[in-house]
Order: structure tokens, then C-alpha cells, then sequence
């Protein structure tokens, strides 16, 4: 009678072992739901973060940067002070603000120091003298605007041929009759 005591007491203690421990699919279910909300906070923080791979963006489905992008972002930036000309004629004047895309590895005979030429009184000269040569008209339309950065462009090359210019962008541009 002993004996079945103990193999009772044994077998309750099973039994209460067993209610007591999970089973493997519930714990299985448990390990995936978590995988699974992790791995959504995960995607959820890097797409609106702003943390992700080059070239890749939830935004557009494009997945290379063009090769003008990556040059862009290679670029310096130079803000000059803005420019306010009399244009050719007398009839009007121009307000404009530009900033320089100047290659931050600049060739052997290239200026080391590419803000300070930008922001030099040859480089201001020369836009100057390019600014207040042109014609109204012909600045009031965009075909007249990528005009007037090409003609800046060689204005700028023959004047400080160390500048390292890649690109002209205007920030500011007003024309008063």
C-alpha cells in the first residue's frame, strides 16, 4: 500500500508538472509572433528614419542612383552673397542669388581652396560683368536662365580657371522692368 502511494504521489506530480509547462507549439506561435513584430519595427524605423541603403528608398521603386545623383552629392556647395545689376539697356535690373557646385577633388592644377576662390572679387568681377550684359527678355524665360548659366559657366572658366565649377544653381532670381 506504500508503494501505490508513492506511484500516486508520482503520477499527481506528473500530471501538475505537465499543466504547469507550456506546450511547443505555443511556445513555437510565441517565438514567431515576436520574430515577427521585431522584424516589422525594424523595416517601420529604417524606411522612416531615413536609415537605409544608397539608393534605395520606399519613396520610388528606383533601386541605383544615377550617375548624376552621385555626382551631385560629391559636389561642395558655395553660397554667394547675392547680386543686384542693372541690366543691358537701362530697363531693368537683376536680383539674383546663386550657389556653386564646386568638385571637392579637384584636378592637379586646381585650386586647393575652392570656397575662398568662389567667394573671391575676380569670381564676383566676372559674374558681374555677365550679369549686366544681359537683356531682360531673354532672362524671363527658362531656355533665357540656362542660358545665362552656360555663359556664366565660360565666364567663370576664363576668368578663374583653377575653379573647380561643376554646376550653377540659382536660389534666387528676379527681374524688375
Amino acid at each position: 500500500m506504500a508503494t501505490s502511494a508513492i506511484r500516486e504521489t508520482k503520477d499527481e506530480t506528473k500530471k501538475e508538472a505537465e499543466a504547469a509547462t507550456p506546450r511547443k507549439g505555443a511556445k513555437l506561435a510565441a517565438a514567431a509572433v515576436l520574430l515577427l513584430l521585431a522584424g516589422a519595427a525594424g523595416g517601420y524605423w529604417m524606411g522612416h528614419a531615413g536609415i537605409g541603403l544608397p539608393g534605395l528608398s520606399l519613396a520610388h521603386a528606383s533601386t541605383k542612383s544615377t550617375a548624376g545623383e552621385r555626382r551631385a552629392a560629391a559636389l561642395q556647395e558655395v553660397a554667394l552673397d547675392p547680386f543686384l545689376v542693372n541690366l543691358a539697356g537701362g530697363q531693368g535690373y537683376l536680383k539674383l542669388a546663386m550657389t556653386l557646385g564646386m568638385d571637392q577633388n579637384p584636378a592637379a592644377g586646381a585650386s586647393n581652396e575652392p570656397p575662398a576662390l568662389a567667394r573671391s572679387a575676380l569670381v564676383r568681377d566676372a559674374i558681374l560683368q555677365t550679369l549686366s550684359s544681359q537683356n531682360e527678355d531673354a532672362l524671363l524665360t527658362g531656355e533665357g536662365r540656362d542660358a545665362l548659366k552656360q555663359t556664366l559657366r565660360a565666364a567663370l572658366k576664363t576668368a578663374a580657371p583653377g575653379l573647380p565649377l561643376e554646376q550653377i544653381y540659382f536660389t534666387e532670381f528676379l527681374v524688375q522692368r
